[in-house]
């Protein structure tokens, strides 16, 4: 089962830049079933000193 994500980021500069991309994630999952969002969309400050391979979100 594939999801398909629309991510776009932006950042404070001035003037602010901004890029939209789509990510397809595909879900192995025993049960059959997709996974469940509480919201439809999600905004996610993400500092530009975050480690690298460490969750952004959950």
């Amino acid at each position: 089962m594939n999801q398909l994500f629309q991510v776009t980021v932006r950042d404070d500069g001035t003037p602010p830049l901004s890029s939209t991309t789509r990510v397809v994630v595909q879900v192995e999952d025993i049960n059959d079933h997709g996974p469940e969002f509480e919201q439809k969309f999600y905004t996610v400050r993400i500092p530009a000193t975050s480690d690298i391979d460490k969750p952004l979100f959950q």
